[in-house]
C-alpha cells in the first residue's frame, strides 16, 4: 500500500515521528477495530482512532440517544436525542474522514 498525497498531508506529524514514520502510518490506516459501545468511552476513542488515520471499524451498539447522555458522550447533541447512537457515529466520524468503512 502507497500513502496518497492527501494521507501525507493529513498524517505529516505521524509520518515524521521516527518511531512511526509511513511505514507505522500505512499500518494504523490497514488496521482493523472494533468498538463495542459508542457512549461515554466509546465516543472519544472512535473519534480519535479516525482521527489517528484508522479507516475500518466496527461498530456496536443498540441503544438510542438520550437526553442523559448528552455531558459525557461527546459525539452526540440535542438534535439526535432518540436516534441510534450507531447511526449518528457513522454520519461524525464520516465528517472527519470520508473514507472510513464503517461496519454497524
Amino acid at each position: 500500500m502507497k500513502l496518497s498525497y492527501d494521507d501525507v498531508k493529513r498524517y505529516i506529524a505521524h509520518i515524521n515521528l521516527k518511531k512511526i514514520g509511513s511505514f507505522g502510518q500505512k499500518k494504523i490506516i490497514g488496521t482493523k477495530v472494533l468498538i463495542i459501545g459508542v457512549g461515554g468511552l466509546g465516543s472519544p476513542v472512535a473519534l480519535y482512532l479516525v482521527s489517528s488515520g484508522i479507516n475500518n471499524i466496527g461498530i456496536v451498539d443498540y441503544d438510542k440517544i438520550d437526553i442523559s447522555n448528552l455531558h459525557r458522550q461527546i459525539l452526540f447533541n440535542e438534535e439526535d436525542v432518540s436516534k441510534f447512537k450507531v447511526d449518528i457515529t457513522e454520519k461524525r466520524l464520516k465528517k472527519i474522514n470520508s473514507k472510513i468503512k464503517i461496519k454497524k
